[in-house]
């Protein structure tokens, strides 16, 4: 955009979002092929968003794992049954940027990883962080052989 003369638009805006739903949306009905062996940045990044996943923080002991473990899945929390992230059927990755409809608003997976943490009380990584994108990097590869469904459309 700044090569053309316009003002970037910013990580966290309703533009941005739309942008990226859009260009994910060319990629609609192609399966999720990520590689997360690629290259050492993409083992990094998936190794640190396993890490991330799994990790027990804040001041409840909280992971993504305490709500997406086998352990719990299918049990119900604020009205919403918890998937399992990498279940065939639940398309985690494949279905963001999806349109909430209690925000009444398009929004990407890591603007939901962070209603998730802040529901949990955890600290909220900051989207674009090194964090965060290991995180999508860890939770897309679950999606693997999906086919891309952009935009989803979430309660």
């Amino acid at each position: 955009m700044a090569e053309n003369g316009h003002k970037p638009f910013k990580l966290k805006s309703k533009d941005m979002f739309a942008m990226s739903a859009y260009a994910k949306s060319l990629a609609n009905d192609e399966k999720i092929n990520i590689d997360v062996t690629a290259n050492k940045q993409m083992k990094k990044a998936y190794a640190l968003g396993k890490e991330v996943y799994e990790t027990k923080r804040g001041g409840r002991g909280l992971s993504c794992l305490s709500c997406h473990s086998k352990d719990v899945i299918g049990g119900i929390l604020r009205t919403q049954p918890l998937p399992d992230l990498g279940a065939p059927t639940v398309k985690a990755a494949a279905t963001w940027p999806a349109y909430r409809m209690t925000k009444s608003s398009l929004r990407t997976l890591q603007r939901r990883f962070q209603g998730c943490m802040k529901n949990a009380l955890l600290a909220v990584l900051p989207i674009g962080s090194e964090e965060m994108v290991a995180l999508e990097v860890y939770i897309t590869e679950k999606a693997k052989g999906n086919e891309i469904a952009i935009p989803g459309l979430k309660r």
